[in-house]
């Protein structure tokens, strides 16, 4: 197609399409490039086009994230949070400007979505994946009948962080309501966020199920649960946790406690542990799946695991935790991360002797079989 002030007719009618707002750009390899000098070249051309007149104050109205694509290209996600044409083409103009400096000409397209809506389920029987679980503070009848709390997307902070890590470039962004699966346009993320949920229980993901192979998650579900999940085939295990912890975090006002391990992948499960990690489940797991120790999940945890936000209570029940990093999140809300996470990562479960030294620096923070006798469910309790 024609180009208009240097920039292809293609890639201004699907910036238009999408309102100016957002729009998925391939630049293709040429002949004799690299991979990792095309992807130095694009990024560098990302920065440039972020500094407007060579000036060293960043343009942050409009910025873009990349990503490996297939046959060597580059992904890149442009995002315009005003939906003004003119700071969207300016920005556009800057970045094609900067990439025809290299010697070797490069070609940019908009990334053509397939018709068919990726399918959550696509990955169900794959191998687990990693997985971020949340427990929601909320008030026991309130885990039963109505949920989560309902501010919890009309948080700013938190939406903002979501919608951010669920758009990847390249992605087909879906959101699952009552078994229907609905394509949502990267310009509308936001808004579908705080239109849907959490008034309608249900879960957004976003996915490449091409070459390579990803795919996000994010659900609010009863009773009062949550998770996050990231499959990336182009990362390793402690990549993928540390971008997994981007959308996983900014949730830890709103939590009591929450988890990290390998959980079946699509559609993770509190009870999935026999089926996808190959062993039987602890009474303390057995008992979380069960809802039955989802009122001591603020002081005690079931046990340890490579990443978990906890609050003062829970700390004050540990031991030396020299194993870990603690690190503060929200008022009263603390990210403990193991120092050795590649151990911890390199298999469904991690190897004894970590665990094990592990369960002994956490000591009273977990709970055992004699707490639970001890403190029975609300439900369970005599009148």
């Amino acid at each position: 197609m024609a180009d208009v002030g240097g920039v292809p007719q293609d890639v201004r009618a699907a910036f238009a399409a999408g309102s100016w707002r957002a729009v998925d750009l391939v630049v293709e390899r040429p002949r004799g490039t690299d991979a990792s000098e095309l992807m130095a070249h694009v990024e560098n051309a990302v920065t440039r086009a972020s500094a407007p007149s060579g000036q060293d104050a960043v343009d942050l109205s409009v910025h873009a994230s990349t990503d490996s694509g297939p046959a060597g290209s580059v992904l890149v996600a442009v995002t315009n949070p005003s939906g003004a044409a003119d700071a969207g083409q300016a920005w556009i103009g800057r970045f094609l400007d900067a990439l025809r400096a290299s010697p070797n000409p490069v070609q940019v397209r908009p990334v053509r979505h397939p018709s068919t809506i990726a399918d959550l389920w696509d990955l169900a029987e794959g191998p687990p994946q990693l997985t971020g679980f949340l427990s929601f503070t909320t008030s026991h009848e309130q885990s039963v009948t109505t949920g989560p709390d309902p501010a919890i997307l009309r948080d700013p902070s938190l939406v903002d962080a979501l919608a951010s890590w669920l758009r990847f470039p390249g992605a087909d962004i879906v959101r699952v309501m009552g078994g229907e699966e609905e394509r949502v346009s990267p310009a509308r993320l936001r808004e579908a966020l705080i239109e849907a949920w959490p008034d309608e229980l249900n879960r957004f993901f976003t996915a490449d199920l091409a070459s390579p192979r990803r795919m996000r998650t994010v659900a609010i579900t009863y009773p009062a649960h949550g998770h996050v999940q990231l499959v990336d085939v182009t990362r390793d295990p402690t990549e993928r946790l540390a971008l997994l912890l981007d959308a996983w975090c900014p949730f830890s006002a709103w939590v009591d406690y929450a988890f990290v391990r390998y959980a079946g992948g699509g559609a993770p499960d509190l009870r999935d542990i026999p089926l996808c990690l190959g062993r039987p489940w602890t009474a303390q797991e057995d008992a979380m799946g069960s809802q039955m120790t989802s009122h001591l999940l603020s002081e005690y945890v079931p046990d340890a695991y490579v990443a978990q936000i906890l609050t003062e209570n829970h700390l004050a029940r540990a031991g030396d935790l020299a194993g870990f990093t603690v690190e503060p999140l929200t008022p009263g809300r603390y990210l403990v991360q193991s120092t050795e996470p590649a151990r911890w990562l390199q298999g469904p479960n991690p190897p004894n002797d970590l665990l094990t030294e592990a369960r002994r620096q956490f000591r009273a923070m977990i709970m055992t079989e004699d707490v639970m006798r001890a403190s029975p469910p609300p439900w369970l309790r005599p009148s």
